[in-house]
C-alpha cells in the first residue's frame, strides 16, 4: 500500500467522539508506505476503546502501531505538526482554552485539563507480532503512543529483531502520554533500547532481552539502554516483576536523561515505583550486580534481583522460564510468545502454509571489519532450500544458495 495499512481517525480534540469499538484481529500488515514512509501498519488517532490482536507487522518502512493524539493546546503559540490544527476550537470554548494557555504559562502541559477531548483512550493492542520495522525512515519505534488520553493496554505482543538504522525503542510512550499499560511483553534482539519512557506510565511483568548498542551497520545511538527515561515527571511509575537480560558485557539497563532539577520534565528514578525486577548480564554478571547495588541505595529495586532467569533456550527465542527460576520467586507470570501474531485457521490462510522458521546466527551485532564472521543458517525442515543477498533486499529464489557455511 501507499501509506497506512488501516487508519482509524476521529475527529479533531473537541466533543465529538465518532470513531470508535473497531476490532482489527488476525491480519498481515507488510510492506505498507510504499509511497508515503511515515506510514504506519495501524494507525489510530483520536479514536478509542479499539482492539488491535493476534495481528503480524513486518517489512514497514516506519512505526508498527501509532495511537495518537495532539500534543500541544496552547492556542496562539502550535508548534508545527503536532496536531493542534485539528482541535475544535469551537468547541472547547474560550475559558477552557485560557484554561490552558494558563498552564503553559506556569510551565506545566494541561494533561488533567485536556482528558476530556483526548479521545484516543482505553485501546487494546494485544498478542500481536512486530518484526523487521522502521526500514527506512528515522526516530520510529515498534509501538508508539502520544497525546491519547488513559487507559490504554498494550499487552501480550512479541517484538523483535527490530535492527534498522532508524529505530529507537521498541516501546515508545511519547510527549504528553499517560497510564499506558505495557504487561506480558517480550521485546528481544532489537537496537538502541526496549523501551523510551516518558510521563506516569507502566511496565509490568514484560521480557526485555538481548538489546544491542549498535544496528548490524555499526552505527550508534548516543543514549542507548533497556529502559530510557526521557522525560518527567515520572510521579508514580511502575516498572515491576520485568526481566532485563542483557547478553554481553556491563548492564544498560537504565539511563536517565540529564536535565536540572528544577527543569518541568526533570527525570528521577526515585519517582519510580520499581521493584522486583530481575536484572542479567549474562557476560559480565558483576556489572549487573554493581547496576542493583547502585539503585537500591537510592531507595528503589529494593527486592530486585541479580539472576540468571533460566530461560529454556533464550537463543532460540523461547522465553518459557524452567521451575528453578528465580523470577518465578518475584512473581513473575511466565509469557508464551506463540499465543502472539495471527491465530488459526488465519495464520495457515495468511501464509499459505505451514510456517518455516529459518534460524540466522549471528543475528545482530557489529560485524568486524577485519578478520572473518562464520553465518550459519538453519531451517526447521533439513532439507529446506535456503537463499540470501547481502545488500538489504528481500531474497528471491533467483538468489544465492545458501550451502553449510558463509565467511
Amino acid at each position: 500500500l501507499g501509506e497506512h495499512g488501516v487508519a482509524l481517525c476521529g475527529y479533531g480534540p473537541g466533543r465529538k467522539d465518532d470513531n470508535r469499538r473497531n476490532l482489527i484481529q488476525n491480519s498481515r500488515f507488510r510492506h505498507c508506505g510504499e509511497l508515503f514512509w511515515h506510514a504506519a501498519g495501524v494507525y489510530i488517532a483520536q479514536s478509542g476503546e479499539n482492539v488491535i490482536a493476534h495481528n503480524l507487522f513486518q517489512n514497514l518502512p516506519f512505526i508498527s502501531v501509532v495511537v495518537s493524539g495532539v500534543r500541544d493546546f496552547w492556542r496562539g503559540h502550535l508548534r508545527a505538526g503536532e496536531g493542534g490544527e485539528a482541535i475544535r476550537w469551537d468547541d472547547i470554548g474560550d475559558e477552557t482554552a485560557e484554561m490552558w494557555a494558563q498552564a503553559y504559562r506556569e510551565g506545566r502541559e494541561p494533561w488533567v485539563e485536556a482528558q476530556p477531548f483526548l479521545h484516543a483512550r482505553n485501546n487494546r493492542i494485544e498478542y500481536n507480532e512486530i518484526l523487521a520495522g522502521v526500514e527506512v525512515m528515522g526516530d520510529g519505534n515498534a509501538m508508539y503512543l502520544s497525546g491519547a488520553g488513559e487507559g490504554n493496554v498494550v499487552r501480550g505482543n512479541y517484538i523483535h529483531h527490530m535492527l534498522g538504522d532508524g529505530v529507537q525503542t521498541a516501546l515508545r510512550p511519547d510527549d504528553l502520554q499517560r497510564d499506558v499499560l505495557f504487561t506480558g511483553n517480550v521485546v528481544y534482539k532489537c537496537v538502541y533500547g526496549a523501551v523510551e519512557h516518558k510521563h506516569t506510565n507502566h511496565y509490568v511483568n514484560n521480557i526485555f532481552a538481548c538489546i544491542f548498542e549498535t544496528n548490524p551497520k555499526g552505527a550508534r545511538w548516543n543514549e542507548w539502554a533497556y529502559m530510557l527515561l526521557g522525560r518527567g515527571p515520572l510521579d508514580g511509575t511502575r516498572i515491576q516483576r520485568n526481566i532485563f537480560y542483557h547478553p554481553g558485557t556491563g548492564a544498560p539497563f537504565y539511563h536517565e536523561r540529564q536535565l536540572p532539577p528544577d527543569h518541568p520534565f526533570h527525570i528521577s528514578l526515585e519517582d519510580c515505583q520499581a521493584d522486583r525486577n530481575l536484572f542479567f548480564a549474562a557476560a559480565d554478571p558483576a556489572a549487573a550486580t554493581a547496576f542493583l547495588a547502585q539503585a537500591q541505595a537510592r531507595g528503589v529495586e529494593q527486592h530486585s534481583l541479580v539472576a540468571d532467569p533460566h530461560f529454556v533456550d533464550i537463543e532460540a527465542g523461547d522465553f518459557r522460564l524452567r521451575p528453578d527460576s528465580p523470577a518465578l520467586g518475584l512473581g513473575f507470570i511466565p509469557i508464551d510468545v506463540s499465543e502472539s501474531g495471527p491465530q488459526e485457521p488465519w495464520r495457515t490462510t495468511l501464509f499459505d502454509g505451514p510456517v518455516l522458521h529459518t534460524t540466522i546466527r549471528p543475528d545482530g551485532g557489529r560485524l568486524q571489519p577485519e578478520g572473518s564472521t562464520r553465518v550459519e543458517l538453519r531451517c526447521d525442515v533439513p532439507d529446506a532450500r535456503i537463499h540470501y543477498t547481502l545488500n538489504g533486499t528481500d531474497p528471491t529464489p533467483a538468489s544465492a544458495s545458501f550451502v553449510g557455511e558463509l565467511h
